[in-house]
């Protein structure tokens, strides 16, 4: 058996959010990001995943997309 840490799921994330970065895969960078926010809204890791998702959103010339989710992290960084 093995024990779940609690913080388990929100950082396996966040690697795969630096891995598809690091590889240049914008969208799966987008796609890694929405899924921690998703699973994992109050983690440590979410803000550095909203910021993420903006950059490659940003990279992906979805620049309406990209200021929508700096506004978000916005929102995020108010709200604590």
């Amino acid at each position: 058996r093995k024990d779940r840490q609690a913080w388990a799921p929100a950082y396996a994330l966040q690697r795969v959010i630096e891995l598809r970065t690091s590889l240049g895969d914008a969208e799966g960078v987008v796609k890694a990001a929405e899924a921690l926010l998703a699973k994992t809204p109050d983690s440590r890791y979410a803000p550095a995943a909203q910021l993420a998702k903006a950059e490659a959103l940003k990279a992906q010339g979805k620049d309406s997309q990209a200021t929508q989710a700096l506004g978000d992290l916005r929102t995020m960084i108010d709200a604590k």
